[in-house]
């Protein structure tokens, strides 16, 4: 009886320690291969000028940062919120499946419907893309329809712009600092090169 309670404890200690030598060395490397991707796509998002954000490293990233650039100048946004992963699916119900890479911004403050988002869609899913941002723009419009003080934020997504140019989809639309909201369209267009 004592040797198999021995030799249980002996059976259960081993597995123990294997299980958490196991537990310590894929911690770290599941850490470094998700956590560190968000790590420095923080980091970026922090120290650019843009506060920009983005699925995929490379030359797509970097356009999108200079017509999502391009945009914000004309449409300054105060107290940024860079736009991230969690929001793409949660917020704008978009699939990440559809998208290539992104980078946007939206106002932090309440009352203000500011927002630049610039997407790379995968190949052919520019349109899927324009009618999710579309189903946003218009379930905002309601909620903001339940605020009287929310007047100018409702006014500024009703107006909000969705353009397609091929695969690239920007939405914009008008924050409390845009001096010129009938102008965003035209911007955006010109960002686009269109």
């Amino acid at each position: 009886m004592k040797l198999n309670k021995v030799l249980s404890m002996g059976v259960a200690a081993a597995l123990c320690a294997a299980v958490l030598a196991g537990c310590g060395a894929s911690a770290p490397a599941s850490s470094a291969a998700g956590g560190t991707a968000s790590s420095v796509a923080s980091a970026a998002a922090s120290s650019a000028a843009g506060s920009t954000a983005s699925s995929a490293a490379g030359t797509a990233a970097a356009d999108l940062s200079g017509i999502q650039s391009y945009v914000l100048s004309a449409n300054p946004i105060s107290n940024q919120f860079t736009i991230a992963d969690f929001n793409i699916e949660n917020d704008y119900l978009l699939k990440m499946d559809t998208i290539e890479s992104y980078t946007g911004v939206r106002s932090n403050d309440a009352g203000d419907a500011g927002l630049v988002l610039v997407i790379q869609a995968k190949a052919g899913q520019g349109e899927t893309v324009a009618a999710a941002l579309k189903d946003y723009q218009a379930g905002q419009v309601t909620y903001l329809s339940g605020y009287a003080d929310q007047a100018t934020a409702k006014s500024n997504m009703e107006n909000a712009v969705i353009t397609v140019n091929g695969d690239i989809v920007v939405m914009a639309a008008a924050s409390n600092e845009c001096t010129d909201a009938a102008g965003l369209s035209a911007a955006v267009d010109k960002a686009l090169g269109k």
